[in-house]
């Protein structure tokens, strides 16, 4: 580098000089090239800029060479995966691991997993659950510079309960043994304007609220008894949500399930685009639902079209966070995006009748490809459209919101 500064300031210096600037500039140009294929991006980029300061900003193409000097000089760390739902028995999952630093994994020591690394792929090896209960684990993936982590997060389902057969001998002075755990009601449906319902808890040993609060419910507890205050609906489709009475050591918990009533509309859900229309009669959700090996939300649709008769449309549902600023959530993988990289899942459908009904047609979400990662509460919301052949929104849903804990 300072032998080519010297041969610059002599050629401008002395016009007899046999070294032209060009040539000077040329000799940075190469050297620059050199030590970037060398892995020595700063050196490379004082020699590119060198050759742009004194030579053009476009000679020999150094502007774009110094791009890709930051470019290399920036860390970068992305993985294929960050989130994982494996059920309670023993399974293997793979991550591929880019990034332009050495990298390392760490935080490894736990009995609920291990981990083993081949180039750039990570194996995560999942044991069975031997409990009842869900458990969570993590580990990290961190360039050895520590400028970038990705934080890998494992939870996985609890084994389910069996019933077991035994013959418990009651002398005349005993009593039965109580019940581990009841609840006087498993199942609640309310009306649109939401109602109070007051459950009682039996059980021999300690037991607590798995998932009190949520948008559509508030459980209180006091001593044996749970007062359980479901919200008013606001919306045009019924809602589902659940929580778990459990007892403290894992060994036994109830679902309780809400099923609660859509809001009545005084005017008709409908839109229309040309000769095409649709209408979305009601929305719900099932949540913390499997396909294909993922733990994600299933979205039901039941909507109507007209004049479609052999023309494809699609149902699409576009993700956001619920922060007063309707934010899109960003996709960073090209699984489950928009043409704009935002969060989206949307799935064909191809009428048979001029005028046709869905009743259920189903969108399967992966929690893991909202891309919310962090141990944190996310509130998000979703919004549905209907699509026709010419991808031309015929009409839309309203909100629906919902919470994402990691």
């Amino acid at each position: 580098m300072n032998r080519i500064i010297s041969i610059l300031i002599i050629v401008l210096s002395l016009s007899y000089w046999p070294v032209s600037a060009d040539e000077a500039c040329d000799s940075a140009l190469q050297e620059g090239k050199q030590e970037y294929n060398k892995g020595n991006y700063t050196k490379a980029k004082q020699l590119f800029e060198f050759a742009q300061k004194y030579c053009g900003s476009s000679y020999g193409g150094a502007s774009s060479w110094i791009e890709k000097c930051k470019e290399a000089l920036t860390p970068k760390l992305t993985v294929s995966q960050s989130y994982f739902y494996p059920s309670h028995n023993a399974q293997t999952y793979s991550i591929t691991v880019t990034s332009n630093r050495e990298w390392n994994v760490s935080g490894t020591n736990s009995n609920m997993f291990s981990v083993s690394r081949y180039g750039n792929t990570v194996y995560v090896n999942v044991n069975s659950n031997p409990n009842t209960s869900s458990r969570n684990g993590y580990f990290y993936i961190k360039t050895t510079d520590g400028q970038k982590t990705q934080t890998i997060t494992i939870s996985q389902s609890g084994k389910p309960a069996t019933e077991k057969s035994q013959i418990i001998t009651i002398s005349q002075n005993e009593k039965p043994a109580t019940e581990l755990l009841t609840v006087s009601k498993t199942e609640i449906s309310a009306s649109a304007y939401g109602t109070t319902e007051y459950l009682t808890v039996t059980s021999d040993r300690s037991w607590e609220v798995q998932y009190p609060n949520s948008s559509v419910y508030n459980v209180t507890r006091n001593g044996n008894f749970l007062t359980v205050k479901i919200n008013e609906n606001t919306y045009d489709y019924p809602l589902h949500e659940f929580f778990y009475v459990k007892t403290s050591d894992g060994s036994k918990s109830i679902k309780i399930t809400i099923s609660q009533s859509a809001k009545t509309l005084s005017s008709s859900n409908k839109t229309s685009y040309g000769n095409h229309t649709a209408q979305i009669e009601k929305i719900w959700v099932d949540h913390n639902q499997f396909k294909d090996g993922k733990k994600g939300m299933k979205i039901h649709v039941k909507f109507s079209v007209q004049n479609m008769l052999s023309l494809t449309g699609r149902v699409v549902a576009y993700f956001y966070y619920d922060d007063g600023s309707s934010t899109p959530l960003k996709d960073y993988n090209n699984l489950y995006k928009t043409t704009d990289g935002n969060v989206s899942v949307g799935c064909d459908f191809t009428p048979g009748y001029q005028n046709s009904s869905y009743n259920d047609f189903t969108l399967f979400m992966p929690y893991s490809e909202l891309h919310c990662t962090g141990k944190r509460t996310y509130k998000l919301k979703f919004i549905v459209s209907i699509l026709d052949n010419n991808k031309k929104e015929m009409t839309q849903s309203r909100w629906y919101r919902f919470t994402l804990s990691n």
